[in-house]
């Protein structure tokens, strides 16, 4: 029983933080409807916005009588802060490269059973269940692979969350600990993500068991100098540059190699030209009973070596005696010149 207390008390506070959501795209739909007499569809109502009167005019059933409930509702939506908070994660949005995930209305055990029945009766873990609801849907043919780069990922920071949460568990179970095929530890996704932000977890949200998993307060409190460290969240914003830095890398290097690959191109089409020229050549003098002339290597001419700096050519000749003796003096002879006034 206190679990589905639990339960329910996060499904509720997930239900009427999204009602007010989704008024607003209702309020939109009905206006285009009952005023407008257009139909509109909540894939474009979510980017439209009324104004305060145009809200006014389209309560919802469940807050019609209570008409100045719905008042400051509206207001909220009108204020300068909602406008700028709505823009921003317009924004954030936009940087995703793909769908924030593709498990539809499914949570994250329910995909994994549809996508075991859908694949022969494969075994899909939490973690598995995870990183594939971030790259494809149940039945699709996505496979799971903790080598994939971030790229295959719907959103690049599952890569990074995964390395993250694989590390941690491994520093708290022993470097033996099997972090995808065992259940998501609790205590791990707290020391990983640095606890939780807006009511989430940072790993395998819905996965996380809330009745068993401790609060970073009390982590702090029984941690010790030997524990491992509570690790900051990493930010999105960081993640998202990371990856766009990384694109610029590989398409940087793609282009370095085009030139290269050019250039052996036209050097095999010349060779080739030359190779056909040699050919029709040696055949027309066959035909012309002349022998194609005969070419002598010419001799490889050997550079000196450069002496190294700081060193006099006679240096590098090595020793004159090889036994390390001191040299001979050999005596000088004294050379008579004739005086030029003797002729």
């Amino acid at each position: 029983m206190p679990r589905a207390m639990q339960v329910a008390s996060r499904v509720c506070y997930k239900l009427v933080a999204d009602m007010l959501y989704e008024a607003r795209i209702q309020a939109v739909i009905d206006y285009k409807a009952k005023i407008e007499r257009v139909r509109i569809y909540k894939g474009p109502a979510r980017d439209l916005r009324l104004t305060r009167e145009q809200y006014l005019r389209v309560p919802p059933w469940w807050i019609a009588n209570d008409y100045p409930c719905w008042e400051m509702i509206v207001d909220r939506w009108c204020s300068q802060e909602w406008v700028e908070m709505h823009e921003a994660a317009w924004q954030r949005r936009f940087l995703m490269p793909g769908a924030s995930h593709h498990q539809g209305n499914r949570n994250l055990k329910a995909y994994a059973a549809r996508y075991s029945a859908s694949h022969g009766g494969v075994p899909c873990t939490q973690v598995q269940a995870y990183c594939l609801a971030h790259k494809g849907k149940a039945m699709s043919d996505v496979t799971f692979n903790p080598q994939d780069p971030p790229e295959v990922y719907s959103n690049a920071s599952v890569h990074s969350r995964l390395s993250g949460y694989t590390s941690m568990a491994q520093e708290v179970h022993g470097p033996e600990f099997d972090a995808i095929n065992e259940l998501i530890d609790g205590e791990v996704v707290m020391r990983a993500g640095g606890g939780k932000k807006h009511g989430r977890y940072w790993f395998g949200d819905s996965l996380v068991d809330t009745a068993t998993t401790p609060t970073l307060s009390q982590i702090r409190a029984r941690s010790t100098s030997s524990s491992p460290a509570i690790r900051p969240r990493p930010d999105t914003t960081q993640t998202q540059i990371e990856a766009v830095k990384a694109q610029m890398e590989a398409a940087f290097q793609a282009r370095q190699e085009v030139p290269e690959e050019r250039w052996r191109a036209e050097r095999d089409d010349i060779q080739q030209k030359l190779d056909q020229a040699l050919t029709f050549m040696q055949s027309l003098g066959s035909a012309m009973g002349v022998s194609p002339p005969q070419f002598s290597p010419a001799p490889l001419v050997r550079r000196a070596e450069t002496p190294p700096t700081n060193q006099s050519v006679v240096s590098n000749d090595g020793p004159v005696n090889p036994d390390f003796s001191p040299p001979v003096q050999q005596p000088q002879q004294f050379v008579w010149r004739t005086p030029q006034w003797v002729a």
